[in-house]
């Protein structure tokens, strides 16, 4: 019987590890995209953001606390763990999953955990001028719990590329 427990967990383990190695290789893949986005090689209109949070409040060490704004460009296919601090005191601080694939912009991603409290934001065509939404809050379930923050999104124009 403990023979095969030993099994099953050495099982468990080996399909984890591929599991996790097939994830980084596709993380990878998404990034060298992106790669090509940002250096004007591939893309079209959508494809790059950038991407401006400011106001409202999320939890750092145990508060809501406010923060200073964010600004950062983001590539259909990245993910990037952004740091937010407090305005005066540094040592409020807080790591928050950004990510962009197919279209579908996510703050505060749950990285796979079984319940997602992230909010998602789906590509429209005013992304090209710049769109806020504004006093977003994030469930209380949400690692960030955010609240009442805004979020504008803008479509960075991309290069022509002649083929």
């Amino acid at each position: 019987m403990e023979t095969l427990r030993e099994q099953r967990r050495t099982e468990e383990a080996k399909i984890a590890l591929e599991k996790e190695k097939y994830l980084q290789q596709e993380l990878e893949v998404r990034q060298q995209q992106a790669d090509k986005i940002y250096a004007g090689q591939s893309g079209i209109q959508g494809d790059l953001l950038r991407v401006t949070i400011f106001g409202g409040q999320v939890l750092m060490r145990g508060k809501h606390r406010r923060y200073s704004p964010v600004s950062l460009r983001i590539a259909d296919g990245e993910q990037k763990t952004v740091l937010f601090h407090h305005p005066e005191k540094r040592r409020y601080q807080t790591d928050i999953i950004i990510k962009y694939y197919d279209g579908l912009l996510t703050f505060d991603d749950a990285q796979g955990q079984e319940e997602n409290y992230s909010y998602p934001i789906a590509y429209i065509p005013e992304w090209r001028k710049g769109k806020q939404y504004s006093n977003i809050s994030l469930n209380k379930r949400s690692h960030s719990e955010a609240r009442n923050i805004n979020i504008v999104v803008d479509a960075i124009r991309l290069p022509r590329r002649h083929d």
